[in-house]
């Protein structure tokens, strides 16, 4: 009688997105009412004003949303978010905002595909200005501390208002593991009868 091996795998569960960094309070709270200017040149006639968050990640994901707390106060609303690999490092993705509110509010980038963000790799998020005229806040956090740039000022350690969530990148069984485990059993299993 021939052995029969049966190779079990775990049906795959749905994986929800993770926190990869949070720096909003509870129920995405923040300061309302002090933040890092974010502006173009036509505003004060110097270089645009683009703060810069610092932070790492600890687990292997790939980018889903993006949240920041943003307010547009004047000129064009149209603000660049721009997430770069380590520090001075490259670009690995932007995205153009154009309908943030006037009040303080959190403004969410979602559906996000095509981003890994490898695990202990430094990271930054930049909003800039997208027009010349753009002015407007990235609110502070109520009181997460990291490493901000604001050239020409900073560095500053009280954070921005963001969270970045992501898909944690899980291993996945390969057939051949499978088969060998099943070959493995089936010998088992004859030697046994023996």
């Amino acid at each position: 009688m021939a052995a029969l091996a049966v190779c079990l795998v775990p049906m795959a569960q749905p994986v929800t997105a993770a926190t990869i960094v949070d720096t909003f309070g509870p129920g995405y709270t923040f300061q309302q009412s002090g933040g890092y200017c974010v502006y173009g040149p036509s505003f004060c006639g110097a270089p645009n004003l683009s703060p810069t968050a610092y932070f790492s990640t600890t687990i292997d994901a790939d980018l889903t949303q993006i949240s920041l707390a943003l307010q547009h106060s004047g000129g064009a609303n149209s603000f660049v978010v721009s997430l770069y690999s380590s520090f001075p490092g490259g670009l690995l993705a932007q995205w153009l905002l154009t309908s943030v509110p006037t009040t303080p509010s959190v403004v969410t980038i979602s559906g996000i595909t095509g981003v890994t963000l490898p695990a202990a790799n430094d990271y930054s998020l930049q909003v800039a200005p997208g027009d010349p005229s753009t002015l407007g806040v990235w609110q502070h956090s109520p009181s997460a501390l990291g490493y901000v740039i604001s050239p020409p000022f900073g560095p500053f350690t009280l954070l921005p208002a963001f969270e970045i969530l992501g898909t944690p990148l899980t291993p996945v069984p390969e057939p051949a593991s499978c088969a060998l485990a099943g070959l493995g059993l089936g010998a088992v299993l004859l030697l046994r009868r023996k």
